[in-house]
């Protein structure tokens, strides 16, 4: 599957598990396991993804630690899902918003939206 192909899926997948009502928090480290899962991992699996987070770590040093990287993926005015399914919805909107936006980063030779950068730098933090 090429990575125009995943985005989209994942992007509909993300319409299809928004559900209305979902219960919300407002604590960014509520869901740190999830914000620190992307959905990367299956495309390149852990070790890229590592690779991919300490490298965006050593580009942003200062800004780069677990609450920083939560805060920045998160909405400061939205509160933060609740669950695990509507938090990977949340972020699979943030990631298409990016790229809609142009809001990318080039890492390793991989485009990638800020979201995903800061995922993959947040994973590199808790699962080193």
């Amino acid at each position: 599957m090429d990575r125009r192909h995943f985005i989209a899926s994942a992007a509909a997948g993300a319409l299809g598990l928004s559900l209305p009502g979902a219960a919300w928090r407002t604590s960014p480290s509520a869901n740190l396991h999830t914000l620190a899962r992307p959905a990367l991992l299956d495309m390149f699996g852990e070790r890229r993804v590592r690779d991919l987070g300490m490298r965006y770590r050593a580009m942003y040093p200062a800004a780069c630690d677990a609450d920083t990287l939560c805060a920045a993926m998160l909405d400061g005015d939205t509160p933060t899902p609740a669950d695990a399914a509507a938090m990977r919805a949340y972020l699979n909107a943030r990631i298409r918003d990016d790229f809609a936006a142009g809001r990318t980063m080039l890492l390793d030779g991989w485009v990638l939206s800020i979201t995903e950068a800061r995922q993959c730098a947040l994973f590199s933090l808790v699962y080193p």
